[in-house]
């Protein structure tokens, strides 16, 4: 009796030894795979931390007492069984299996390093928390790192561009290097057979006019002739558009056909009574009174409109020659209210020279410039300018060679 006594004491202190053994290599965590002990078949493993036992192809549970069928396991956190490689993931407190868990089964549980399932990954559930963050971490960095490259770049942009605006600024062209070869092309266009529009408009004779002002040369050089008929047709003004070539002389105010309805009849004959006052005022006393411009400017204004109301039952072509001349007689009520509107009729702005250094001579003195030409001046307009050119051309000898180059 003692004996057994003996026994039974030795196997309680062994079985205590062999627990605290098993305490103390508790540090260990975990045993690897392919551990074989007399209770369990080939390939099976026990987490030392919480005694669980997880077998490949067959396992004994020692918390249930039961056995599980090849390739299960018990899961003690929850106490339930799963089959085909199960495994708990302590960071979403959930068990994931093969077949029946949660994730991918690649992804499930914890790897056989540390002896829980069989091909899982303990990487997935736990390092799914922290290749999240070394993610997040990852692409902060990017970020931090393209905003700046981004910041460098555009800086770079801006220190190019106005280095390309320095360098264009420095090598290109100048406001008035571009305003000096548009006049240089419009003298060129002028001094060679332009439009005659331009020729008729005087343009084209005042482009010729400016070059020849310009001239350092002597003007008497190789001078050219003029007719004094044709420069007597010639139109001359001081202000833009303002041109009192149509009331020069009572047989130039010659009404179109269609102003000579009945429907114009009453603004178109008050309108030929004040100008021919107007006229007289402007010879006699050097201006115009404002009430006599005033009523010329409301029957002249009466006239467009009935014009406009009247357009469907006129042509085209009768419509645009009434028009132009109510432009013209426009043009004339500008010139009358002028200051200098006597001398269009008192002989200052008379022409009496016979070349044309006499005529650029005469215009520049009096600050005169071309203006528009009337029907039936377009002939002298285009003997005076071709006068214009050829001077110009023996003034300017070495641009006459330039263009016979080109």
């Amino acid at each position: 009796m003692l004996n057994a006594l003996l026994t039974k004491s030795i196997g309680v202190v062994a079985v205590v030894s062999g627990a605290l053994l098993a305490a103390s290599t508790a540090q260990a965590q975990f045993e690897g795979f392919r551990v074989r002990t007399p209770n369990y078949r080939a390939s099976v493993g026990q987490n030392l931390s919480t005694g669980t036992i997880y077998g490949r192809t067959a396992a004994y549970n020692p918390f249930a007492g039961t056995s599980y069928r090849e390739r299960v396991a018990y899961n003690p956190f929850t106490g339930a069984t799963y089959d085909r490689v199960a495994a708990y993931n302590p960071f979403y407190g959930r068990t994931y299996g093969y077949y029946n868990g949660y994730t991918y089964p690649a992804y499930s549980g914890y790897s056989s390093l540390y002896g829980y399932g069989y091909p899982a990954l303990y990487g997935n559930a736990y390092a799914g928390y922290d290749g999240g963050y070394g993610y997040a971490l990852n692409d902060g960095g990017n970020y931090l790192i393209s905003d700046q490259q981004a910041r460098q770049a555009r800086a770079d942009t801006r220190r190019r561009t106005f280095a390309e605006y320095l360098y264009e600024r420095q090598n290109g062209p100048t406001w008035e290097d571009e305003r000096e070869r548009f006049l240089g092309e419009e003298l060129r266009r002028s001094r060679n057979e332009p439009p005659l529009t331009e020729i008729w408009s005087g343009k084209a004779l005042n482009v010729l006019l400016s070059d020849l002002k310009r001239a350092r040369g002597d003007l008497d050089a190789s001078d050219v002739a003029l007719d004094p008929e044709m420069v007597k047709r010639i139109n001359f003004t001081t202000r833009g558009n303002a041109n009192i070539a149509l009331l020069r002389g009572p047989m130039r105010l010659t009404w179109p056909v269609v102003l000579g309805d009945a429907d114009y009849r009453a603004a178109r004959e008050r309108l030929t009574v004040l100008a021919r006052e107007a006229v007289e005022e402007a010879t006699s006393r050097g201006r115009v009174d404002g009430g006599l411009l005033d009523q010329l400017a409301g029957d002249l204004d009466r006239l467009r409109e009935t014009l406009r109301g009247n357009a469907s039952m006129t042509t085209p072509q009768d419509y645009i020659e009434a028009k132009q001349f109510l432009n013209r007689f426009a043009d004339a009520l500008k010139a009358l209210g002028q200051p200098d509107v006597g001398s269009y009729f008192n002989g200052t702005y008379t022409f009496q020279g016979a070349t044309v250094a006499d005529l650029v001579k005469f215009m520049s003195t009096n600050g005169l410039q071309f203006a528009a030409a009337v029907p039936g001046d377009e002939a002298a307009y285009s003997v005076v300018h071709r006068a214009l050119a050829a001077y110009d051309r023996a003034v300017h000898p070495r641009l006459q060679a330039d263009l016979v180059r080109r």
